[in-house]
């Protein structure tokens, strides 16, 4: 599945990378995204990747919370949006990371100016509780 990476620095901001090892249930994840959003809501959003469990975005200083998501197979199958009237039948893809990583996030950094490097240890998958 293919993420799209979001990336928006503002002119005449001070950019820095962050990057590190996101975890889900002690398992790196293959492949998700992850966004950093100013926590005041005000300023450039950026993300990127995950892939192999590490991710690298190019961002500004500050305050930012933190969303990643990572779709799995959860197991079941439906029918190809793209391919209707045929039957045809493909694996259904759903969200195993908990909203409060996401939606609902509870992660926060604060991002100073040079290399930063924070790992994300998340637990409660949701893949097969549902």
């Amino acid at each position: 599945m293919a993420f799209a990476t979001l990336v928006t620095i503002g002119c005449g901001s001070k950019r820095l990378v962050v990057e590190g090892l996101v975890t889900l249930d002690g398992v790196p994840i293959t492949a998700g995204a992850i966004r950093l959003v100013p926590a005041d809501g005000k300023g450039p959003t950026a993300g990127g990747g995950i892939t192999a469990g590490r991710y690298r975005v190019e961002t500004t200083e500050g305050p930012k919370k933190v969303w990643v998501n990572f779709a799995q197979k959860d197991g079941t199958n439906v029918l190809d949006p793209e391919a209707m009237g045929s039957g045809r039948m493909i694996d259904r893809y759903v969200e195993s990371v908990p909203g409060r990583y996401n939606t609902e996030t509870e992660l926060e950094i604060t991002l100073k100016p040079g290399l930063n490097t924070h790992d994300f240890t998340l637990k409660g998958s949701l893949v097969g509780k549902r």
